[in-house]
């Protein structure tokens, strides 16, 4: 994510410029370097390193993934039993990891700007080769977070989750605890709960 923090780049350059200009004429080599050091000792006793518990920031002494623990262990697990190439419909916190951790299986909404953005896909130059099933990626991820009562504009929500599970392509789902009326609607249409999942409780398609 550091990419998004390049405009800070030319910021610092300023900073540095404006440190170093009062004092650039000077004949003192020591006095000429008395902008830069106190801006320096500034940035050291009062800034945050990135690696610091405060920029919530940890030291790795091998090779480690930038994510929560507790994320790659709910992710681990999940592709521990999926297929390779399955379709997964889980939280978007645990679809994003998911995403990070294999090239291969499919998330059904990471994210909802990028899920919206595939209706580009639509356009007539795709000759509609591929149906991205936006309207449906976005109530199924509804569907999990928030169970039948979050789709108030359906008429019939329970219909239209199984055809959007169906039309998408999802193989397995994993919903948080306590999500009753998706775990009942699931168990009515046949799929098949696996456990060692910690934090989710996921199903298999039937």
């Amino acid at each position: 994510m550091l990419w998004r923090l390049t405009w800070v780049l030319p910021i610092a350059a300023g900073i540095g410029a404006v440190a170093v200009a009062p004092l650039a004429r000077a004949r003192s080599v020591p006095l000429r370097a008395l902008g830069p050091v106190l801006v320096g000792a500034l940035i050291v006793v009062f800034g945050t390193p990135l690696w610091s518990f405060a920029a919530q920031g940890t030291l790795a002494s091998h090779p480690a993934w930038k994510l929560w623990d507790d994320d790659v262990q709910e992710a681990d697990a999940i592709l521990r039993h999926a297929a390779p190439k399955a379709t997964i419909l889980a939280p978007q916190k645990t679809s994003q990891t998911l995403l990070i951790l294999s090239g291969t299986i499919r998330t059904v909404d990471p994210l909802d700007r990028y899920v919206a953005n595939l209706s580009q896909f639509r356009k007539p130059e795709y000759k509609g080769r591929y149906h991205p099933r936006v309207r449906e990626r976005l109530v199924l991820d509804r569907f999990i977070q928030a169970g039948l009562g979050g789709l108030y504009s359906r008429k019939d929500p329970a219909r239209y989750v199984a055809k959007a599970l169906h039309r998408v392509g999802v193989d397995v789902v994993c919903l948080f605890p306590a999500r009753y009326t998706s775990e009942a609607l699931l168990r009515k249409l046949g799929w098949t709960r696996f456990g060692g999942v910690p934090g989710l409780r996921c199903w298999d398609k039937p």
